[in-house]
């Protein structure tokens, strides 16, 4: 279904089916205007503390995933910054550091393996909580995220509530 000219987004769904393929939300959400897509350039990203929104940068080349996954963090009430390759991701963080991180591995022009690379190497990064989101899932992929500086490596599809999880864990949100 081709969105681009219509008044909603079908998003892809974040869980497994049962045949192990991506499913696709059957609701449709509003579409938003490019400008209303919060910009990380222009947002303090002050570090999480108790009471205040959690600070998300969402990085995949797969425009569809990235705006579900800002959609489902936004109705989590975190502040969401969306970037579509690796090099728009070590921008960002340039601009402000984020509480987390949830990137894509295999993307064109910087991958998520250079990306996390840079980003750790970007003073104050080291608190970030950076999560990996691959279809690989072999242990040298799960080696590589580790050597990269990912906290954590996902296989695709993931569940939101596995995000989330991890989140809470690390920045202490109930």
């Amino acid at each position: 279904m081709d969105t681009q000219d219509s008044d909603t987004t079908c998003l892809p769904d974040t869980t497994q089916t049962p045949s192990g393929k991506n499913g696709v939300l059957v609701q449709l959400f509003p579409k938003k205007a490019s400008n209303e897509r919060l910009d990380i350039a222009r947002t303090a990203m002050a570090p999480f503390s108790a009471g205040k929104r959690t600070n998300v940068l969402i990085v995949d080349d797969n425009r569809d995933a990235a705006d579900s996954l800002q959609a489902l963090f936004e109705m989590d009430n975190c502040n969401v910054a969306t970037a579509y390759d690796g090099l728009e991701a070590v921008r960002a963080v340039e601009q402000g550091i984020p509480d987390m991180i949830v990137m894509d591995l295999g993307m064109p022009t910087m991958d998520g393996y250079e990306a996390a690379r840079r980003i750790r190497l970007h003073a104050g990064s080291q608190p970030i909580l950076m999560i990996a989101l691959s279809g690989w899932g072999q242990v040298e992929a799960r080696q590589r995220t580790r050597d990269a500086g990912f906290d954590h490596h996902l296989v695709k599809p993931v569940s939101f509530d596995d995000i989330k999880k991890l989140a809470n864990a690390r920045l202490g949100r109930s």
